[in-house]
């Protein structure tokens, strides 16, 4: 019988190390679970993996009046894998490190931040507002903001979210963790 393929099958090790790290992900101590925020990546993991590839953002999402998730991965390691086998790779690696969630989820999407740009997939932005006169420095606010799983771009530092709750609830938490300086909520509305 003929096998037809459209795609080269994907590297093994590749696909299990894509597994492992986002099952370290979920596992971290900087949480996890279904409070709908982001989940800032294990250092030691992305060691491995290297700076230059990016940090991975995890969004689960409880979807109100039932029992399932929708999650979204941002991460620029998906940029040469099929969409589809970004799925199956979110689902791995639920079911290795949530299960209780695994066998919830309803969405998975695996996206890079180009991809999600393009759709106006993350249109709640968190701004820093500074003045020359303040008194927090650009590193503290640097700081700040990666540990909410800021992205660096060309651009600089992006700070972006799905929904607007999401967002309000990162600048709450920048406004407690570095109350010197000023934040803003912008949307983006679709182009």
């Amino acid at each position: 019988m003929p096998l037809y393929r459209t795609q080269e099958a994907l590297n093994t090790q590749l696909r299990d190390e894509l597994v492992n790290i986002l099952s370290r992900e979920l596992e971290s101590d900087a949480g996890t679970g279904p409070q709908g925020k982001a989940v800032v990546p294990l250092d030691e993991a992305l060691k491995k993996v290297g700076e230059a590839q990016g940090r991975p953002v995890i969004f689960e999402r409880a979807i109100p009046g039932t029992d399932g998730f929708h999650v979204i991965v941002l991460w620029d390691r998906w940029e040469d894998l099929p969409k589809a086998e970004r799925d199956f790779i979110i689902y791995d690696a639920y079911e290795r490190s949530a299960p209780d969630i695994a066998s919830k989820l309803t969405f998975v999407m695996g996206v890079t931040y180009d991809e999600a740009s393009a759709v106006n997939l993350l249109p709640y932005h968190v701004i820093p507002l500074r003045k020359g006169s303040d008194a927090v420095t650009p590193a503290q606010v640097r700081e700040a903001m990666l540990a909410e799983g800021a992205i660096q771009t060309p651009s600089g530092l992006k700070l972006w979210f799905p929904t607007r709750d999401l967002a309000q609830g990162a600048l709450q938490r920048l406004s407690k963790r570095v109350p010197s300086a000023c934040w803003t909520l912008e949307e983006l509305i679709e182009r």
